[in-house]
Parts: structure tokens; sequence; C-alpha cells
């Protein structure tokens, strides 16, 4: 499956903003998504937000730097991840892996990355997030 952020289905309870790709905990089980970027040279710090219904994992470049939980209600930016630059991030291509999943009577997912450097991340050089159910 290929889609666009935000994941999740749509609810009554929270106004979460529009669902781009639909995933059901409840039928599709975890998500495992890989973001590829590009970023510029002169990058000095990099982030991650991320607003969820549940849990989640997360990866730079295969390498483990945090989770976000969240109780089971509507799902709020959990704050900014500052992600360790020995988690081997560094000027060029690099992929964000999140897995999550959920027990929560909808969910929702989505993720922002930005950086802190002399230029900001081009989107236009962004590849198509993949999503993989399990």
């Amino acid at each position: 499956m290929i889609g666009k952020v935000a994941f999740g289905t749509a609810s009554a309870e929270c106004d979460v903003g529009p669902v781009e790709t639909a995933w059901s905990s409840r039928t599709d089980g975890t998500i495992a998504l890989r973001v590829w970027f590009q970023l510029p040279d002169g990058v000095t710090d990099l982030y991650v937000d991320v607003r969820e219904t549940q849990n989640c994992r997360l990866y730079m470049n295969g390498n483990w730097f945090g989770s976000s939980g969240s109780a089971p209600t509507c799902p709020w930016w959990q704050g900014s991840m500052w992600v360790w630059p020995g988690t081997g991030w560094h000027s060029g291509w690099n992929v964000l892996g999140v897995a999550a999943s959920s027990e929560s009577t909808f969910d929702y997912l989505d993720i922002e990355i930005y950086v802190d450097g002399p230029t900001s991340t081009d989107p236009s050089t962004w590849g198509t997030i993949k999503a993989l159910y399990r």
C-alpha cells in the first residue's frame, strides 16, 4: 500500500482533520511507515513530531530513537522529538521508519519532520510514504 499522511479512520469524536489513507488497527493491525527525505548540508538538528491515537516506535535509518504513546482519546501532537545524531542521519537521503498500533475507537497517525540549519528541507525531494500492514 502506498498512501499519504494522515493515516487512520474518520471520527465524530475528534476533529483530527482529513484522513488521506484509510487504516484501521482492528482490521489491518500494526502499520509500518517509511518516509524517505533528503537533508541539505549544514543541518544541525533534526526533529520529528507525531500525532497518534495510541503508540508508535520511531527509527531513523534503521536505528531506534524513540517511542510515542498517548491515552486512547483524541490524538494531539506529542511534541517534538529531537533525533540524536548518533542514529545515523546525515546530509543526503535518509529514511524515517514508524511502527504504530492503536486500541482506540478510531485510529490516527500523522508525522512531521523538520530541521534546524542554514536551509530548510525541500518537500519536492521527499519520496512517497510507503505503508506496510502486518
